[in-house]
């Protein structure tokens, strides 16, 4: 028997005490009934939860989220090692005129107007088309509610083949800071003043590995994943050395 209070106070708000208790049901039944239980796709801060207490639980977890490296990702507690098919996954494919012009949030937007839950809906790819996945119990749902995005019309149905991750376009940024601080490595990743940087951090629209983060002194360090609403995703790649002027010369991996 794992220590369930253990785990919920290990929680740093009620989000989390609830996203751990739906998780402890889970285990639960697989450790009393022996078969593998999933829950809805997790976002990467809750893998990055559920990652911390995996050393805690009774049962192996597995991530997968429909294909390598997808960013949200189903979880499942087994005794037995489930194949990746065995996943209730679906991908849908939507085909519609000027695919290019649509945007995830045009697309999740439509997906939660017809009334479904965040964690039914893992990760949406566009490109040629609009692959959608999704868990197998809305799937059915989807393809016959599914008929607009936005004003536009879109034709949905089973993608069959097998989906590769997309290829993730980075920009590489090169600079040298006088610290490595949150202020200032956030200023450099979203090319904005330092003043600006602050305010962001203070107004806790900033995140460092998934977890908000609001002392404008917080170190970064090399691996680091960096976010701010309304700006994007960066990456805090490393420090290369120092400059005659003694600044850190640092490479940084913006996501566009």
């Amino acid at each position: 028997m794992f220590d369930r209070e253990k785990i919920l106070k290990s929680a740093s708000g009620s989000e989390d005490r609830l996203f751990f208790s739906k998780i402890i049901d889970r285990i639960s039944s697989t450790e009393k009934k022996g078969y593998t239980t999933y829950c809805g796709f997790l976002d990467p801060r809750q893998q990055m939860l559920l990652k911390r207490i995996e050393p805690e639980l009774p049962v192996s977890l597995l991530l997968y989220g429909g294909y390598q490296a997808a960013e949200r990702q189903m979880a499942a507690f087994y005794e037995r090692i489930p194949e990746w098919n065995e996943f209730p996954i679906s991908i849908l494919e939507g085909k519609a005129r000027e695919i290019s012009s649509f945007s995830h949030r045009d697309i999740l937007g439509s997906l939660m107007g017809l009334g479904l839950k965040r964690e039914k809906i893992g990760d949406i790819l566009i490109d040629e088309t609009v692959k959608i996945i999704v868990s197998d119990d809305v799937a059915q749902y989807i393809l016959f509610h599914l008929e607009k995005i936005g004003n536009r019309n879109i034709q949905v149905d089973y993608y069959t083949r097998v989906l590769t991750a997309p290829e993730r376009k980075q920009k590489i940024i090169r600079d040298t800071v006088v610290s490595l601080r949150l202020d200032t490595i956030c200023a450099v990743a979203f090319g904005i003043s330092r003043s600006s940087a602050v305010k962001l951090i203070q107004q806790q629209r900033v995140f460092v590995n998934y977890e908000m983060i609001d002392n404008v002194s917080h170190i970064l360090k090399g691996g680091d994943i960096l976010s701010a609403k309304g700006y994007g995703k960066a990456e805090f790649d490393q420090v290369t050395g120092k400059s005659r002027k003694d600044r850190y010369i640092i490479v940084m991996k913006k996501y566009i």
